[in-house]
């Protein structure tokens, strides 16, 4: 398996996972289970972040399966980039060194993504 197919199946199925939970669950839950994060924010907002997780993974997860064009998957890999970096931010804002990472982590796979799909789109020009 090449190792994007790998890193986009890695992020569709954990931003499907967390993406979910937020859209689904109360903001007293969140925050019950370890998502002290969520006390910065309002409950739509977090549902807000909870629906672009959600699509980026059905749109990174079956774009493989189904015809997506490739711009489609671009525009998404920079959202959820964007919203890794504030994720980033606010967890070094908190102290939150092992989230932290992991937020750094998915970056890294979501730009490895983005660079290959910049590139495979620049070939057209």
């Amino acid at each position: 398996m090449h190792i994007q197919s790998l890193f986009q199946y890695v992020l569709a199925l954990t931003f499907l996972i967390t993406g979910g939970r937020k859209l689904f669950l109360p903001k007293e839950k969140i925050i019950a289970n370890g998502g002290g994060w969520a006390e910065n924010f309002t409950e739509p907002f977090i549902k807000l972040i909870g629906l672009i997780e959600v699509i980026f993974a059905v749109g990174i997860g079956i774009g493989r399966y189904v015809w997506i064009p490739p711009i489609i998957s671009f525009i998404l890999l920079v959202i959820i980039m964007a919203l890794m970096l504030g994720a980033s931010y606010i967890h070094y804002r908190r102290k939150e060194y092992p989230l932290l990472t992991v937020t750094l982590v998915l970056f890294v796979m979501a730009l490895y993504i983005w660079y290959n799909y910049y590139n495979y789109m620049r070939s057209f020009l």
